[in-house]
């Protein structure tokens, strides 16, 4: 592949890239929702509910058992995908969350005590773990688990993951809002292991929320 170079690094002329985009909207009836571009949206959920200010839109997904917005297994890390979401955790109370990539279903990832054994790379938390934001791995067994911030619900937040191919760097990177970036190089997914991206809650007890503006994947074609 042909190159640009500049005092900023070396760049790949082809800027071909696959982008997956869910954004928080109302649709024609007003019904809140997600519009996606380049993926399926499968959304499961009470009545989702629309929260507009001046932080923008939020469609709020909730329930007394499992809530969630997940794609089709259709990501690998050797294609290098980068995830952004933009959300915000109303109650760190009897709940448990994941945001991120993984090739288990949205119940696995926060319908158990425990984390599963998979393939997998997200935010995570349990609040009865502790009251810290988690960075969480895998490649095919059981997760390593990294203690981050302490969970704040008042604002929204901001979760970056980079997964980088084997040949090139071999590793994961996350961060979380504007805090230090955590890099994992092992027990991290498969290359070729075929992921899709999850925001979902999980209730331990009474009814919570997941509030979510947006979520962007983008990768090599």
């Amino acid at each position: 592949m042909s190159q640009i170079s500049s005092d900023k690094g070396t760049y790949p002329s082809n800027i071909q890239r696959r982008i997956t985009e869910l954004l928080a909207r109302e649709n024609s009836l007003g019904t809140p929702d997600f519009t996606i571009s380049g993926d399926i949206a499968l959304i499961l959920s009470s009545t989702p509910v629309s929260l507009k200010n001046s932080e923008g839109i939020f469609t709020r997904i909730s329930h007394t058992v499992q809530a969630s917005v997940e794609g089709d297994l259709m990501y690998v890390r050797q294609k290098e995908p980068s995830f952004y979401s933009r959300f915000k955790l109303p109650s760190s109370t009897s709940v448990r969350m994941f945001i991120g990539m993984t090739n288990q279903l949205p119940g696995q990832m926060t319908g158990n005590p425990t984390l599963p054994s998979g393939h997998y790379a997200g935010l995570y938390y349990n609040s009865a773990l502790g009251t810290n934001w988690r960075f969480v791995h895998a490649g095919g067994g059981g997760a390593t688990i990294s203690v981050q911030n302490a969970v704040e619900t008042i604002n929204p937040h901001h979760f970056y993951l980079w997964m980088k191919k084997a040949g090139g760097q071999n590793n994961i990177i996350f961060q979380y809002d504007d805090n230090d970036r955590y890099e994992a190089s092992i027990n991290i997914p498969g290359i070729v292991t075929p992921l899709r991206y999850v925001l979902a809650i999980g209730i331990i007890s009474g009814t919570k929320q997941l509030d979510i503006a947006k979520m962007v994947i983008n990768s090599e074609v």
